[in-house]
């Protein structure tokens, strides 16, 4: 999983305080061990800023991307690891000009076009692939990308609700026979 904030104000990047992409957790070898990152500035909490902002527009955007590499492919790991990378860099690089939706859309596009390019170049990784679900919060709204069957579900009140639909031939077969 990889997480990032906005520095919706305009303050400069602390990158020290991430761990480089390619760290590995002290779980990496469970079965299901997963990576964290967080970005934060202490400006986006300062108490008096020189312009006024209003509390809404202070807040930074959120990203959360989960990635699981099918398995049953060469370069699964790859694929999903670079597919959590480059949503993450992506969306951060277009900066909040973009609306965040489009930034999103563009980011899941870019990794999509990055892993592509890597297993056309690299013959042992030509049949990687990933699922790939990214989740944004900004100003209130959820926003969210889905590729794969790696769901979305939204849990309140004691209540499950899938969000997303399985992109897979089951699914397919599935919906099919429900018509």
């Amino acid at each position: 999983m990889s997480v990032a904030k906005d520095e919706e104000l305009g303050a400069p990047k602390e990158e020290a305080h991430m761990p480089p992409a390619n760290a590995a957790s002290p779980s990496a070898a469970a079965a299901f061990a997963f990576d964290m990152a967080a970005v934060s500035h202490p400006e986006l909490n300062a108490t008096t800023t020189k312009t006024p902002v209003s509390p809404i527009a202070k807040r930074p955007c959120g990203l959360v991307a989960v990635a699981d590499g099918v398995s049953s492919y060469e370069g699964g790991e790859v694929a999903s690891q670079r597919a959590t990378e480059v949503v993450v860099r992506f969306f951060k690089e277009q900066g909040p000009g973009v609306a965040t939706m489009k930034r999103l859309v563009r980011a899941v596009q870019q990794a999509n076009i990055e892993i592509y390019d890597t297993a056309v170049v690299v013959p042992q990784l030509r049949t990687m692939c990933t699922t790939l679900t990214a989740l944004v919060l900004d100003r209130g709204e959820a926003l969210a990308a889905h590729v794969g069957d790696s769901r979305l579900y939204l849990i309140r009140e004691g209540q499950i609700l899938q969000l997303t639909k399985d992109h897979t031939v089951a699914a397919e077969r599935a919906s099919a026979s429900l018509d």
